[in-house]
């Protein structure tokens, strides 16, 4: 699913150049709407229930601030794109994503957008119910959203932010927008577990444990995974408790 943007601004030659900038991320967002005064955009996110609002402040009438306040409640998320620096604390109140002063920094957009993407993922992530019949996992990716049995998930490896489900039967790998923490949480009570800063293991395609400091698993599919050393009792506790042979 596309994220839904608006753009608010009076300033026709920079609501041209913002969609400009924003060409590249037409994969992932669409421009559904574009208002040039502080009426119209309340009137256009009301109409359209966006994702992401580009906002400018200054404007004829009603500012861009005061357009906000009207919202009782907000589910977009807002990046200001002004003119004006002096208002930037009062956007950071409103819990702004990002504050961007005009000549737009691509840079500091893409960062922006960044951020969006991220919030939206953690947003419609769903949460994986312990013992339901073959859950599903949606995960954000880099192009949009993808739903994943958890049945098929081998082990994730952390990437900075990112992170990489590699699946079972397949060479397929899947990177995800969102940080390995993340599903570490969502997919306790499934039989993973976090057996190294940058790996969370599916216990249930561990092949065997071989003794080390921390020691290593080999999955099914014969890839070995080193243990950190605080996790190897956890780690044997567990697999004993699987009944698989830990060579200890």
């Amino acid at each position: 699913m596309k994220a839904r943007s608006v753009i608010i601004d009076d300033e026709f030659k920079s609501v041209r150049l913002l969609e400009s900038y924003l060409q590249p991320y037409l994969n992932r967002l669409s421009i559904s709407g574009i208002a040039y005064s502080a009426d119209e955009g309340f009137r256009l996110i009301k109409d359209l229930d966006p994702h992401i609002v580009f906002l400018d402040i200054s404007m004829p009438g009603r500012n861009g601030l005061s357009m906000l306040d009207q919202f009782s409640s907000r589910h977009f998320n807002v990046i200001f794109i002004t003119g004006h620096s002096e208002f930037a604390l009062e956007a950071i109140d409103r819990n702004a994503v990002h504050y961007l002063l005009k000549p737009i920094d691509r840079g500091k957009l893409d960062e922006s957008l960044r951020r969006c993407f991220e919030r939206l993922g953690e947003r419609e992530t769903a949460t994986v119910e312990p013992g339901a019949a073959n859950p599903l996992l949606s995960i954000g990716t880099p192009t949009g959203h993808r739903l994943i049995r958890v049945e098929e998930i081998l082990y994730c490896e952390a990437d900075g932010c990112y992170t990489t489900f590699f699946l079972r039967n397949t060479t397929e790998k899947v990177m995800a927008s969102q940080n390995i923490k993340k599903y570490e949480e969502q997919l306790e009570g499934h039989h993973f577990m976090r057996i190294h800063k940058r790996f969370l293991v599916n216990l249930n395609y561990v092949r065997s444990y071989s003794k080390g400091k921390g020691g290593s698993l080999e999955l099914q599919n014969g890839k070995q995974i080193e243990v950190s050393f605080r996790k190897k009792g956890e780690l044997t506790s567990r697999l004993q408790a699987m009944c698989l042979d830990t060579d200890e």
